[in-house]
């Protein structure tokens, strides 16, 4: 039976970070903007009268069989077409998730290749219906959107070429189960930056600290060897972790905004609700995930072999949540309720310190300090992966901050894919709308920061000086992040 991601709502997909706007919705559905969306492989439509073979997966489920046949053959072409203008050194040097891109008066299409070019997954947008929608079509963003479905689909059920080895309608019929409800839970967000960033939001930690949980986690290890990968996080944020960086960001979405928001469903239900399920409560703390209950096997994950990366490995899921800290473990053997009980047992003696420690050690988020700024921001290291931004849910409605228009978005948008190189560590834009908002661009050590600030009595061209005070007054601590 595979594990379905989806169960308790769309939370895993529709992420934390929401812009501030003037239309109530920060977040739009994907599913009343897609044309289609579909998984191929080439290889077994290269014959004549055999096109239909390379389907694997289409959307709509509805749509006629010739139409998905020119769609995906367009598509195939597309990429066979573009390969004549590289070279063989280039064709051989491919990198996972090729991309291209497809735009008509009416769609915005991206495509990417997956599995060494095994596969083809493309989406397609309608243009119209985005802009009933308010939603701003960014390519990129797109792409990156297209990858995480892939992600997401390989953490759970491993790659699409082991169940194609073994049986295609099976293949055919995993695919379907998983996209057709991943597409019906799937939002973007109206800031498409924050989509395209996609980081994972990182506690930052005074060095002495680090240095406790880093002596808590090798502990921990000595202790139970068996446990090969660690991911802590504490009050949903990012503490310290050892699983590969190519899964970090989607398994840190699955446990933030499905896996916990499910634990405390469970929580809230009646207590003959939860008295069908086995609990393994060890003083302030609990398993969350991972107990051998009813039979079954313990959740499975694919996780990345970073000796080979084209390979995925199966691990089983534990995770174990005490006060605010959550940590996952990452382990090959089945966990049985003999080698839970002394993990249990461990973390009652030494997590609830730990979790005590971070509370009160903590660096103060940025997010207080800058409430009486009228400036928005969006800070992203692609290095660690960490993002954070003021785009957030408010009820404060005192904020100064104005609400950012559209023309921000586009030129936001605009500067950023025609100025901002992601291969130049350094290098700072500035630009300004002609409804008054400075828009500032500063990297540094390829660490990137946008700042927005609204001021319609700025006559200046110019405000470097300012938004560098800003950085230094309100943004030395997010930036060790």
């Amino acid at each position: 039976m595979n594990y379905n991601p989806f169960y308790y709502g769309s939370g895993i997909l529709a992420g934390a970070k929401e812009v501030t706007v003037s239309k109530p919705n920060t977040f739009v559905k994907l599913l009343p903007l897609i044309d289609y969306f579909f998984i191929t492989c080439p290889e077994f439509g290269a014959k004549e009268g055999f096109e239909k073979e390379r389907i694997l997966f289409f959307y709509p489920t509805g749509e006629v069989l010739k139409k998905q046949i020119d769609v995906t053959g367009y598509s195939d072409a597309v990429y066979n077409f573009t390969d004549n203008f590289n070279s063989k050194s280039k064709l051989l040097e491919r990198h996972e998730f090729e991309h291209r891109y497809i735009t008509t008066d009416k769609y915005s299409q991206v495509m990417i290749r997956v599995e060494n070019g095994r596969f083809t997954i493309g989406l397609s947008l309608k243009k119209k219906e985005c802009k009933d929608s308010d939603y701003m079509i960014h390519l990129k963003t797109i792409k990156i959107q297209l990858v995480n479905s892939y992600l997401l689909f390989k953490l759970f059920n491993g790659t699409i070429t082991t169940y194609l080895n073994k049986d295609k309608e099976y293949c055919k019929s995993i695919l379907n189960n998983f996209f057709l409800e991943y597409l019906d839970v799937m939002k973007l967000n109206t800031m498409p930056l924050i989509d395209l960033f996609n980081g994972v939001d990182m506690l930052p930690l005074k060095p002495p600290i680090l240095l406790m949980v880093e002596r808590f986690v090798a502990h921990l290890i000595d202790q139970f060897p068996e446990i090969e990968k660690i991911m802590m996080l504490y009050q949903d944020r990012l503490v310290w972790h050892s699983v590969p960086k190519q899964d970090l960001l989607i398994l840190f979405t699955y446990v933030t905004k499905s896996l916990l928001s499910t634990s405390t469903i469970n929580e809230l239900q009646p207590e003959s609700f939860n008295s069908r399920r086995l609990s393994l409560t060890f003083g302030s703390g609990k398993f969350i995930a991972g107990i051998p209950e009813n039979g079954e096997e313990c959740k499975k994950v694919f996780l990345t072999n970073t000796q080979s990366p084209n390979e995925v490995e199966s691990f089983k899921m534990v995770v174990f949540r005490c006060l605010n800290a959550t940590i996952c473990l990452f382990m090959k053997k089945e966990p049985t309720l003999g080698s839970l009980t002394p993990l249990g047992k461990y973390f009652d003696c030494h997590l609830p310190s730990v979790a005590s420690d971070l509370g009160e050690n903590v660096i103060i988020s940025i997010k207080p300090l800058m409430q009486d700024v009228p400036i928005h921001y969006i800070y992203h290291n692609p290095l660690t992966l960490s993002l954070s931004t003021s785009f957030v849910p408010s009820t404060d409605l005192s904020s100064i901050r104005p609400n950012i228009t559209k023309h921000v978005l586009k030129l936001t948008l605009e500067t950023y894919d025609h100025f901002i190189n992601e291969k130049d560590p350094y290098g700072h834009i500035q630009v300004k709308s002609n409804d008054d908002w400075f828009i500032y661009f500063k990297k540094f050590n390829y660490r990137l920061v946008i700042l927005f600030y609204y001021d319609p009595n700025n006559t200046s061209n110019d405000n470097t000086e300012y938004f560098n005070r800003i950085l230094k007054k309100y943004m030395e601590n997010i930036l060790l992040a």
